[in-house]
């Protein structure tokens, strides 16, 4: 199949007018006051969410090069999602903001490697500055309000800051799908390693698939066991 090919100014128009179309899409949502979007699906109603990934995650540009620039914008929020958990839209909003003003700089004569060292110097300025302001949640009324922002519901926000203060700092919170319609809070202690068992043959309860042992021995080392006797 041939390939259409376009350099230069014409190239980064492209990709900044993609990047500029999902964030259009995704900025709304922003903030505690933002809207919510409306996502069609082939089957099923539509989705309502605040959600920058989700809504990314949903767009595609008829155009071969502003849907490339779209989903560079779109990897963006899928990383700060994977790290982070929340703030996606805010990096959509970020990445265009820098994508528009360096087009626009470069179209003026700027070098495409000063812009790169400028905002690499201001990013760590502005991380060092964030890191100064920055003060620790410790009170249920904080984690609350951060998670009402992040969940969209008072409801479910009180519950995770009320997962947060029962386990504590250093404490695993996991979610999973319920059977019923209730959302409910479950605390077990022990700890949590993000990975199964080796084999099932280590499974001690069929019914609920589970390795429940008794007292047991345990080795923990950061040596690679070769040959275990």
């Amino acid at each position: 199949m041939p390939k259409l090919l376009i350099h230069n100014s014409h190239a980064r128009r492209a990709l900044a007018r993609g990047v500029h179309q999902l964030a259009a899409a995704v900025e709304p949502t922003l903030g505690p006051r933002g809207m919510n979007a409306m996502i069609d699906r082939p089957i099923g109603t539509p989705i309502v969410t605040r959600d920058g990934v989700s809504i990314a995650a949903s767009i595609e540009l008829h155009d071969r090069f502003e849907n490339m620039g779209a989903q560079v914008v779109r990897e963006v929020s899928m990383q700060t999602n994977e790290v982070a958990g929340d703030g996606t839209t805010t990096a959509i909003v970020l990445a265009n903001a820098l994508v528009q003003n360096g087009v626009e700089a470069n179209e003026r004569g700027a070098k495409s490697v000063d812009l790169v060292r400028g905002i690499d110097l201001a990013v760590a300025k502005v991380v060092q500055a964030l890191k100064a302001s920055a003060k620790p949640a410790r009170s249920n009324g904080n984690l609350a309000a951060v998670a009402n922002i992040a969940a969209t519901d008072p409801r479910l926000g009180s519950l995770v800051a009320e997962a947060y203060e029962r386990v504590g700092a250093d404490g695993v919170i996991t979610t999973d799908f319920s059977v019923t319609r209730d959302t409910t809070l479950d605390v077990v202690e022990g700890m949590s390693f993000d990975r199964g068992y080796l084999s099932h043959h280590m499974v001690t309860d069929q019914d609920k698939m589970e390795v429940v042992l008794e007292r047991p021995l345990i080795l923990m080392t950061d040596l690679k066991i070769k040959e275990p006797k």
